[in-house]
């Protein structure tokens, strides 16, 4: 299966978001902001927060059901099974519940290591996921300068799929891509599901 062309997008960015891929971050945050775009149609504006925390409640069933593991790197499974105990949430939860209880959760406990785990998130995945689109400005570049010249190329560039805002806590969909993910939103799911 393709995801849909289109004539003014750069869909081989999003197609290439995939193609090197040691964590399932990039999954995840995909299948977040889809879910966002599916329950939110007119909103554009999304917290970086809210959506790791969607990331959660998108992997919750998978990693306490069956014990999926991402590999040693990928530090999601292992904060979703944390939290689990700690929330004593079952695995068939609902993902409103999830993001409720574990916003609620971090918001008590600033200081937890999965409080802190989170945040770290924060810092890497919102920009690395953009990668495809500055290959070759990013070529050369030390890895702890990437994050913020992704966010400066990005803010510059009306073909990526995202800007950012609000001193980069939020993220802004383009509208011709998010008027593309409306259109072929069940099609992108299952493409990247299927991966």
């Amino acid at each position: 299966m393709n995801i849909p062309q289109h004539t003014h997008l750069p869909i081989e960015h999003l197609a290439g978001v995939f193609s090197n891929t040691t964590n399932s971050y990039k999954f995840y945050w995909l299948l977040a902001i889809l879910h966002q775009i599916a329950h939110k149609p007119h909103q554009t504006v999304f917290s970086i927060d809210e959506l790791l925390l969607q990331m959660i409640a998108e992997v919750w069933y998978t990693v306490n059901d069956y014990r999926l593991s991402f590999g040693k790197q990928d530090k999601l499974s292992e904060v979703v099974l944390q939290l689990s105990q700690l929330l004593q949430l079952p695995a068939n939860a609902s993902k409103t519940d999830i993001v409720k209880q574990t916003a609620a959760f971090l918001q008590q406990n600033p200081n937890h290591a999965i409080s802190k785990n989170i945040k770290e998130r924060a810092k890497y995945v919102p920009f690395r996921f953009l990668t495809p689109w500055f290959n070759t400005q990013l070529n050369g570049l030390a890895d702890v300068q990437k994050s913020s010249k992704i966010a400066q190329l990005a803010n510059a560039n009306s073909t990526c799929l995202y800007q950012f805002t609000n001193n980069n806590t939020c993220i802004v969909l383009q509208a011709q891509w998010l008027q593309y993910l409306h259109q072929h939103l069940a099609i992108v799911q299952g493409f990247y599901i299927g991966i």
